[in-house]
């Protein structure tokens, strides 16, 4: 609920028959499961999407009972920033021998979900992106 606060968020669902692709669900910073009945745990989309709703607007009202903000939280970095970080972060390792172009394998799977867990605030992804671009530069030009 605090990023909604903070920044425009999406809820994306997937295809009744199939879900999300892997792709798209490395795409996601947050997975959600629903929890049901383990005999028949199965729920159709629309149903899934008004569970959702319904607990995105009980924490919405909830939000507003509550007048103080816990804390100050620091600028979340854009989406689009994340990804770039991603694909910096995998040149490096490629360029480094550390993982084969054009199969990164599980790596960059475990790696987006490190930093998805880790949270880091905008100016901490700059930091990180610094680091990587001064380890691009050769030892002369440092």
């Amino acid at each position: 609920m605090q990023e909604g606060q903070q920044a425009p968020v999406a809820l994306v669902f997937g295809r009744e028959r199939v879900g999300l692709t892997n792709e798209e669900l490395q795409k996601c910073h947050y997975h959600v499961a629903i929890a049901a009945n383990p005999e028949y745990s199965s729920l159709n989309l629309a149903m899934a999407v008004q569970i959702i709703a319904y607990e995105v607007r009980m924490a919405f009202l909830q939000s507003q009972e509550n007048t103080q903000p816990e804390y100050e939280a620091s600028p979340y970095p854009l989406v689009d920033d994340l990804e770039r970080f991603y694909q910096h972060m995998e040149q490096m390792m490629v360029k480094s021998g550390f993982i084969r172009e054009g199969n990164p394998g599980q790596v960059m799977s475990k790696m987006r979900r490190l930093y998805t867990r880790a949270r880091p605030e905008r100016d901490e992804l700059n930091i990180l992106r610094g680091m990587l671009s001064s380890l691009e530069k050769p030892k002369s030009e440092k």
